[in-house]
């Protein structure tokens, strides 16, 4: 009778092990990473995206701009948190998109980036930012 109590209580223990277990795995985070994005219209046919990923101790932002025309060159800027950090002339891929990707080094407290990217044939502009 000993050895059958000594086995249940083994059995509870274990069963309530493996649920505190279970509830500390639920508790954290699946990633280091923080995400955001944000679209919009620019001032003409074109749409946007700004998107960021916080990961470990760096910012990514990404510019994605769909013009569908091919090979328009535009013009590209982005600040973080109110400094220019890049300004490139980009040409249209072949789905008549303009990608900019960039890294920059997380600073204490919130991220902020924007951008403006210019149509250097017709003069359509794309405006836009996001926190992190």
């Amino acid at each position: 009778m000993h050895t059958t109590r000594s086995r249940r209580l083994g059995v509870i223990a274990s069963a309530g092990l493996m649920a505190l277990t279970s509830l500390a795995v639920v508790a954290m985070p699946a990633s280091a990473a923080t995400e955001r994005e944000k679209h919009g219209v620019c001032t003409g046919s074109s749409d946007w995206e700004l998107e960021l990923e916080k990961e470990h101790g760096r910012v990514e932002a990404k510019v994605d701009v769909d013009t569908r025309r091919v090979g328009r060159q535009w013009r590209v800027r982005i600040w973080h948190n109110g400094t220019e950090f890049t300004n490139v002339l980009r040409r249209t891929d072949r789905d008549g998109d303009v990608d900019v990707e960039r890294t920059r080094t997380d600073r204490r407290g919130t991220d902020t980036f924007r951008f403006r990217a210019v149509d250097q044939v017709n003069g359509e502009v794309c405006t836009g930012s996001l926190s992190i």
